[in-house]
């Protein structure tokens, strides 16, 4: 029985990041840009004052290297540029945040994410959508314990 479920839920997990992964990069591909743009991106949006590479690493769950090629190519791109208010000399304190052309993107982007959400909640209710994300944080957290004990 725990077979079942274990394959069942491995198997889902597996296919909901291989097709929200296609979702950001078919989206991110008119930008020049790949999904884990996409997620440095959004994380530098909702924080108006900007993110360290420290934070970003920290909310998007990616190694600060591979952060630091990132948001080097964002800033490139002037997608994303140094937060000139929070500059202290010091580089990797210094906080990232969206340039005018960074917003844009964004924007566009925001339009579809919430054209993707609402047809992936479909037919879902606002109270089992809450439900679900209440279990699924018990179930990461419950996930992150196993792992530290093995």
């Amino acid at each position: 029985m725990y077979m079942d479920r274990f394959t069942a839920f491995a198997l889902n997990l597996a296919n909901i990041e291989r097709d929200l992964h296609k979702i950001k990069s078919k989206k991110m591909a008119a930008y020049g840009l790949r999904a884990t743009h996409l997620m440095c991106m959004v994380q530098i949006f909702c924080h108006e004052d900007g993110l360290t590479s420290t934070e970003i690493a920290r909310t998007c769950a990616i190694d600060k290297a591979f952060v630091s090629r990132i948001t080097a190519d964002l800033v490139d791109r002037k997608f994303v540029m140094y937060n000139e208010k929070y500059n202290d000399g010091r580089k990797y304190r210094q906080k990232f945040v969206l340039t005018e052309e960074g917003m844009k993107v964004m924007a566009e982007i925001d339009e579809v994410v919430g054209k993707v959400i609402a047809k992936i909640y479909d037919q879902i209710s606002e109270e089992e959508l809450k439900n679900f994300y209440k279990i699924l944080e018990v179930l990461n957290n419950n996930i992150n314990l196993a792992t530290e004990e093995l």
